[in-house]
């Protein structure tokens, strides 16, 4: 964390809307008895809030040190104007917000994952550029944090309570871990679970967005750390495909559409907004009337339109299928072709083997043939062979 910021000394640019009168014309703003709402001699509308303090000495100190925070500009969190020291209280005036505030959003309407996740994105990056200051928000709640008629979220009434150290105008390290908590908790009633899980049966988040619960409950219960880029990453990462850039856009839209009143636009195909093209010169091309389902949707390839998604693949898959299927099919016939030419018998060994004689068993003896004995007539003698 960085060196916190110091009321006293040089360095830092002094802002030039800083003023150190309060207008006399002040009217209740809000259901709070501090906050007030009136305009500058300028005409700029501002809001007010007392912070008591203990003494002149301190309110003096408390002077400078919100004149150097108002030289910070962050775009989450709302400018200091001016500050003034009145009967026993100082009275800080602070840019009146063109939107509502989250706790006013939620009461007229039910906030959706993806509009959930552009407000604790903002949330948690102006606690970071606070933490970057050396400073923390001190009492963060749904009542202010604003959503202004862009879609915003912005951090108000921030650092409203610094610890000085004894006896001297410099600040002491404050505690992150207080907002990280309250962060949490905040997100937990945008999305409508408590801050930690009652066992009982799921609720429409906890099945949705069940990582997102769970990052949020870690926050709430403490966990996830003093620093608010550790608890941001940790947030994106459960946010998952909802934090890119053309949903956040989206949510924004309708977060502003909310704040003004208006009824939000329908959302778009899930296969038309992955597919969206991020360049805003490019129209955005609608679903063709006849698609059977979201994931026929068309979308701009190379200059013409065919079916993305889910059911391109699927007839494309088909065909490779097929395809694989009747390479098997040949291969397979090739092989038993080439089975049966080799392993059948040709015709000359066939012929051989009828001619020649059964085998028999043991020695064979050549037995010369011998001829018959010749019988004599009667009365001559018999002749023998030499």
């Amino acid at each position: 964390m960085s060196q916190a910021i110091q009321p006293a000394g040089a360095g830092g640019r002094t802002s030039s809307y800083w003023t150190g009168r309060v207008p006399f014309d002040l009217r209740p703003l809000g259901h709070s008895e501090r906050t007030f709402s009136a305009r500058l001699d300028s005409g700029v509308p501002v809001a007010v809030k007392a912070v008591p303090v203990d003494s002149a000495e301190e309110a003096q100190r408390m002077l400078e040190y919100l004149e150097r925070l108002a030289s910070y500009g962050n775009p989450t969190l709302v400018p200091i104007l001016g500050a003034e020291y009145r009967a026993g209280a100082l009275w800080v005036m602070s840019e009146l917000d063109d939107g509502l505030s989250l706790a006013e959003l939620m009461s007229r309407s039910s906030l959706s994952p993806s509009q959930v996740i552009s407000v604790g994105l903002d949330v948690l990056t102006g606690l970071q550029a606070l933490q970057q200051l050396g400073l923390s928000h001190g009492n963060l709640h749904a009542g202010n944090v604003h959503v202004s008629r862009r879609g915003r979220a912005r951090l108000g009434d921030y650092a409203l309570r610094p610890r000085f150290r004894p006896g001297s105008s410099r600040l002491g390290w404050p505690d992150p871990r207080v907002d990280l908590a309250a962060a949490g908790a905040l997100l937990c009633g945008a999305l409508g679970v408590a801050p930690r899980s009652e066992g009982a049966e799921l609720n429409q988040a906890e099945r949705s967005v069940p990582a997102l619960v769970a990052a949020v409950r870690v926050m709430a219960e403490g966990g996830a750390g003093r620093f608010a880029g550790a608890a941001l990453g940790l947030f994106e990462e459960a946010s998952g495909s909802r934090a890119r850039q053309p949903q956040l856009d989206r949510s924004r839209e309708e977060l502003a559409s909310l704040v003004r009143g208006e009824q939000p636009a329908p959302r778009q195909p899930a296969a038309l907004v992955s597919n969206a093209v991020p360049e805003p010169a490019r129209p955005r091309l609608a679903a063709p009337l006849l698609a059977p389902a979201p994931s026929t949707a068309a979308v701009r390839r190379g200059g013409a339109v065919r079916p993305a998604g889910p059911a391109g693949g699927r007839y494309r898959n088909v065909r490779w299928l097929f395809l694989a299927a009747a390479l098997s099919l040949l291969v397979l016939t090739l092989g038993l072709v080439a089975a049966w030419v080799f392993l059948r018998p040709s015709p000359a060994a066939s012929a051989q083997t009828g001619s020649t004689p059964a085998a028999s068993t043991g020695p064979q003896t050549a037995v010369a043939p011998s001829a018959a004995p010749a019988v004599a007539p009667p009365g001559e003698p018999a002749q023998t062979s030499p």
